[in-house]
């Protein structure tokens, strides 16, 4: 997940407050992270929301992700084994 960069020191406009200005520009920074990779929002120090492109959420709900999830304990040893060189291969190649 991204982080968010600190928001820059420009000058507050008349008639803005600099809350309101800290605010935008975090909400800025915040989509400008986001368009990178998801973002983590957390509420007190657990995750609650995640903010990401629209790209990468069509992409995560209309199926163009293929990517998985197991447990070791479901896989079988054939599948196990394919995983297991499938890392030692990345490893030896990266």
């Amino acid at each position: 997940m991204n982080s968010v960069k600190r928001p820059s020191s420009e000058p507050i406009a008349p008639g803005e407050s600099e809350c309101a200005i800290r605010s935008t520009r975090k909400t800025g920074d915040l989509f400008e992270a986001a368009t990178v990779s998801p973002v983590a929002i957390t509420k007190p120090r657990k995750p609650r929301y995640v903010i990401m492109s629209m790209e990468r959420y069509e992409s995560l709900t209309h199926g163009q992700d293929t990517r998985r999830a197991f447990r070791l304990d479901d896989l079988d040893d054939r599948d196990a084994d394919k995983l297991i060189a499938d890392r030692q291969n990345s490893i030896d190649n990266d």
